[in-house]
């Protein structure tokens, strides 16, 4: 999904609105323990490899989730909120230049980012879906920390 400026600022707004949902009603309902940790990654790349075998049926899942929200949406939330916790870095959207990967789509971003310097969690979910280790999210994530610790 493509945003705009306007429409980025409104999905920022609603993060806590979706993380109170996915963390409890949803998480409940899957049998998940959806606490911000590593391992919870874990716990939802394994049950996005059970639901969907290809990304194009994750990307066209349009099933509304607490009647407001697709899936992709949430766990790219989720998966980013998780990385905030543990390697820190700010929601950010690039708007201005168009020959970006992550034109108009929510990345996180920080001065402390070592390597690549935006991390978006929407790709990070529908790439574990290809990848299908089990592991792929949280793998990122903890190479982010050891490169930051060097």
């Amino acid at each position: 999904m493509a945003y705009t400026k306007e429409d980025f600022d409104n999905w920022i707004f609603f993060i806590s609105d979706k993380m109170d949902y996915f963390t409890n009603e949803f998480a409940n309902e899957n049998n998940l323990c959806l606490d911000y940790s590593i391992d919870s990654l874990n716990a939802l790349e394994d049950w996005l490899l059970k639901k969907y075998e290809k990304i194009s049926e994750i990307i066209e899942d349009k099933t509304l989730y607490n009647n407001t929200y697709n899936i992709l949406d949430l766990c790219g939330v989720y998966v980013g909120e998780v990385f905030r916790k543990h390697i820190g870095g700010k929601w950010y959207m690039i708007m201005d230049n168009p020959k970006n990967v992550y034109y108009k789509l929510p990345v996180l971003t920080d001065p402390s980012y070592i390597g690549e310097t935006y991390k978006c969690p929407i790709t990070m979910v529908t790439a574990c879906l290809d990848r299908r280790r089990g592991d792929y999210i949280s793998w990122i994530l903890n190479n982010n920390i050891e490169n930051m610790k060097r």
